[in-house]
């Protein structure tokens, strides 16, 4: 019999990126080496192992903007071109690399997996990920939620509870639109949290969300499960609560997994460490003359600290990822064993991750998580299980719902400090106040979106920028000095397009040419408009 459940959680999201006024746009490489490199490779570990019919489970959370982004005909003609453009340049570097034994078997590896993934991308899923994901909702061990519209910082928001249930409601239908089920739970954006957040959930549907681990362990009242068994908020929805054991052996940048000296090297890319002009002509003609880029071609691996890095070996680094994975069970089953024998409950293992870390960041990650599914997953015989067992989130509160304590968690986030600083401090706090000052102007001008005509439109599109501005993407960005520039100037952009089309609703209307472009510049949440407000 198991002695604990493993609860994996994967993250996947990406602000909302696209830019049909340019040919090339540095930035929607986000969204294009994310697909290349984890969600497509995450896809595949999925269906292999639905069709071994191997008993695990995981729950993934899906973005409405990533799921428009995937959805986008636009992004998904220059996705193809960018994978394309892969496989060009892997060619280009397996001819130079030819005498250089080690480089060249790197380069033959991305050739080899890029071609493949294109191939996958475009005969298996005929170019449609979405449809891939949503052929594999149907298996009981993979179960699929969503989060707020734009991933908005929700407890910045709780003093306009017309722009809480928007976020929410809009994520909820963004999902059923593209994966034609309302899903049953729901992830607080950062995890962010703070008192009563869990009945705006609950009105949308949501059966469950996930916190930090002081969400749970510091609730009122303090629960005597701590975070190894979920909480029943007032409303009737659960929290689980992240265990840090499970966090720490993934995550941790010093101690971590992904730390080991032989996987590869994020930083090493041939966009930095070689002729920018050979790269440049395979791969990115968009980028100014002489400005380096990531290519996603790294061929050095981590090594260590203060020596040269040495070039990366695929083989070592797979057989590397299998006994990592190993390790993991079996720290995983003595933790489990030592709250059992010592608290004579099953607990449940929370372990959230953003989804980019598995192929993207750690480019081995995706052979770990199969590898740690596959050694947890149920048996048919009796006794032959593992002594802990991986689910879904809905799976463990159909059996033990009825075994959990109600408590109200504690504000919490999973952001630095692990409160609300990323998003109020020092700039956080000015941009809240803008937009809760822009949420206030959308909650009373929202009833006169329904009479129809030119307002109509202006206020569907005000709602649809102040939303995009509300992403908590673009203060995470500001706040840790990363892409700052492009960051502020999308906020900005946001919000002046926010204020010139609530001014122009009012005067009967704005420009039509001027409501067009920036329709046609956006295309999220086409068919939602600002009644998501009332």
């Amino acid at each position: 019999m198991e002695k604990g459940y493993f609860l994996p959680v994967l993250h996947a999201h990406l602000p909302y990126v696209r830019h049909p006024e340019h040919e090339f746009f540095l930035e929607e490489n986000w969204f294009f080496e994310a697909v290349v490199d984890c969600y497509i490779p995450l896809t595949r570990v999925l269906m292999r192992l639905r069709e071994e019919k191997v008993r695990f489970g995981i729950t993934i959370s899906l973005s409405p903007t990533l799921l428009e982004m995937l959805s986008d005909r636009l992004l998904r003609q220059r996705l193809r071109r960018h994978m394309e453009r892969l496989v060009v340049l892997t060619e280009a570097e397996v001819a130079r690399t030819y005498g250089e034994p080690g480089l060249n078997s790197v380069a033959l590896m991305y050739r080899d997996k890029w071609a493949d993934t294109l191939d996958v991308f475009e005969n298996e899923y005929d170019g449609d990920l979405i449809g891939a994901l949503r052929s594999l909702s149907t298996y009981p061990g993979i179960e699929f939620i969503t989060t707020a519209a734009t991933h908005a910082f929700l407890p910045n928001l709780m003093p306009v509870p017309e722009a809480v249930r928007a976020q929410i409601e809009g994520g909820m239908l963004v999902f059923e639109k593209h994966m034609g089920h309302r899903p049953r739970g729901f992830w607080l954006p950062e995890c962010g949290y703070c008192q009563g957040l869990d009945r705006f959930v609950r009105e949308a549907g949501g059966e469950y969300f996930f916190l930090e681990a002081h969400g749970v362990l510091h609730a009122s009242p303090r629960p005597m499960h701590g975070i190894y068994r979920p909480i029943l908020c007032g409303s009737g929805t659960a929290a689980f609560g992240r265990d840090p054991f499970a966090a720490e052996r993934v995550w941790c940048a010093q101690r971590g997994y992904p730390a080991d000296p032989v996987y590869r090297d994020f930083y090493s890319d041939l966009g930095f460490d070689n002729d920018h002009r050979h790269v440049r002509e395979h791969l990115i003609p968009m980028l100014p003359e002489g400005e380096p880029s990531f290519t996603g071609l790294k061929y050095r691996r981590i090594t260590g600290a203060g020596v040269s890095k040495e070039i990366y070996d695929p083989l070592v680094a797979r057989s590397r990822a299998a006994d990592h994975a190993g390790d993991f069970v079996r720290a995983l089953g003595s933790h489990v064993s030592l709250i059992h024998e010592k608290y004579g409950f099953t607990p449940v293992i929370t372990a959230p991750y953003d989804a980019e870390l598995f192929g993207h960041w750690w480019f081995e990650g995706p052979i770990w998580l199969e590898e740690v599914l596959r050694a947890t997953s149920a048996r048919e015989a009796a006794g032959e299980g593992p002594e802990v067992i991986s689910m879904t989130a809905s799976e463990y509160l159909r059996v033990h719902r009825g075994e959990l304590e109600t408590a109200e968690p504690s504000m919490s986030s999973w952001g630095s400090g692990g409160y609300s600083s990323i998003w109020t401090e020092p700039e956080g706090g000015r941009i809240a106040a803008r937009l809760l000052a822009s949420a206030r102007r959308m909650g009373l001008r929202a009833r006169e979106s329904m009479t129809g005509g030119p307002s109509k439109r202006a206020l569907d599109q005000a709602m649809r920028e102040l939303m995009l501005a509300q992403s908590s993407d673009w203060m995470f960005m500001i706040n840790k000095g990363a892409h700052t520039g492009y960051a502020s100037e999308r906020l900005e952009e946001h919000l002046r397009a926010f204020d010139e089309l609530m001014q122009a609703a009012g005067n009967g209307g704005p420009d039509g040419k001027r409501l067009h472009e920036l329709e046609t510049n956006s295309h999220f949440m086409k068919d939602i408009g600002a009644e998501l407000y009332l």
